[in-house]
């Protein structure tokens, strides 16, 4: 039943990285796994290793020591994902400035920086994407789109947001998001739909979005621009009252405005482990049902029990094991792209 209503959802075959998948194919691919491996997928864990003992992540984020560590020694990358069954999307939030993961190779200028420096903004662009694929990254969960404007505004206080018209970002976004393509690392545009003017740091505090209309539509405009354009979109852990009463990542409502445009695009929830979520297992529960596909988790003590309480709701119908296959054919499409997994076994 679910074989019959996965391949009814979404078309029956796909075109990636220039040949064609029978989406039956991938599905059943993944639909041998047990139910805790299918869960695990669900997640990109931070670790200081690659350390996992039971279960494997969808994902990983290195540590900035691990990353060095890898890096000096001149480690090869596939050594140390050698145990992992399925290959992970290795991560990184390298936007430069402020959020400068990659500092220890080169410094990177924030992305505004960047993009007001008409003559060398490629350059720099080019020697960061670079940098990136030496160590063995596969998706950057970066850029921010967020528009912001007031000077006491989360995204502009930090400086990780691009002053400027949205048509000019649109264009410098679109060369950032190619350079990227070239070396195979996927994007994920963020804090869907926009941060806005809001002041608080969403990781410490749930704070309500502030800004008019006008903001709001431009920004949501400007995030639309890119959602055929990249494999990844995170979405903002703060309230708009305007469209629901709980943090957008917990939101059906916010969750439909990116549903209503692209089926296909991952839907990414910021760290549910974050000072801000008392509840982590809460919002996991949440999130998933609203209709995120897949989970940051900055604290790698928590990652069994995560995938032990959904394996869990879902073992006890309180959650549909649809939903949990319409997010792992999402994930695989973009696993299937990086590492062509079904296309070297036929």
């Amino acid at each position: 039943m679910m074989l019959i209503f996965l391949i009814l959802f979404f078309l029956t075959s796909e075109n990636i990285s220039g040949y064609t998948i029978k989406k039956s194919d991938l599905v059943t691919y993944y639909d041998t796994l047990s139910l805790e491996s299918k869960v695990s997928q669900l997640f990109i864990v931070y670790t200081n290793n690659f350390n996992f003992s039971n279960y494997y992540p969808g994902g990983v984020i290195p540590s900035k020591n691990l990353l060095k560590s890898i890096y000096y020694k001149k480690i090869p990358f596939e050594n140390l994902l050698k145990d992992f069954p399925i290959p992970p999307f290795v991560c990184i939030d390298q936007e430069g400035g402020k959020v400068d993961r990659l500092s220890f190779i080169e410094k990177t200028p924030s992305l505004n920086s960047i993009f007001h420096n008409y003559e060398k903004r490629e350059e720099i662009l080019k020697i960061m994407v670079l940098n990136e694929k030496k160590l063995g990254i596969n998706l950057n969960l970066s850029p921010v789109l967020d528009l912001s404007y007031q000077k006491n505004s989360m995204m502009r206080r930090t400086d990780r947001n691009i002053l400027s018209t949205t048509d000019s970002i649109k264009d410098f976004i679109d060369t950032y998001i190619s350079l990227h393509k070239s070396k195979k690392i996927l994007n994920c545009i963020k804090h869907f739909p926009g941060y806005g003017e809001t002041f608080d740091n969403s990781d410490v505090v749930i704070p309500k979005y502030k800004g008019d209309k006008k903001l709001f539509e431009e920004n949501l405009d400007l995030f639309y621009h890119f959602f055929d354009k990249v494999s990844f979109v995170m979405v903002a852990n703060i309230v708009y009252p305007f469209l629901d009463s709980v943090p957008a990542v917990r939101s059906k409502n916010v969750v439909k405005l990116v549903r209503d445009k692209n089926e296909k695009i991952v839907i990414v929830a910021d760290d549910i482990a974050a000072k801000s979520n008392k509840n982590p297992y809460l919002v996991l529960k949440e999130s998933f049902k609203s209709g995120v596909d897949i989970f940051i988790l900055m604290d790698d003590t928590l990652f069994e029990f995560m995938v032990d309480s959904l394996s869990f709701w879902i073992s006890k119908g309180e959650i549909e094991e649809k939903e949990l296959n319409e997010k792992l054919f999402r994930i695989f499409l973009k696993k299937e792209y990086l590492f062509n997994t079904l296309k070297k076994k036929s």
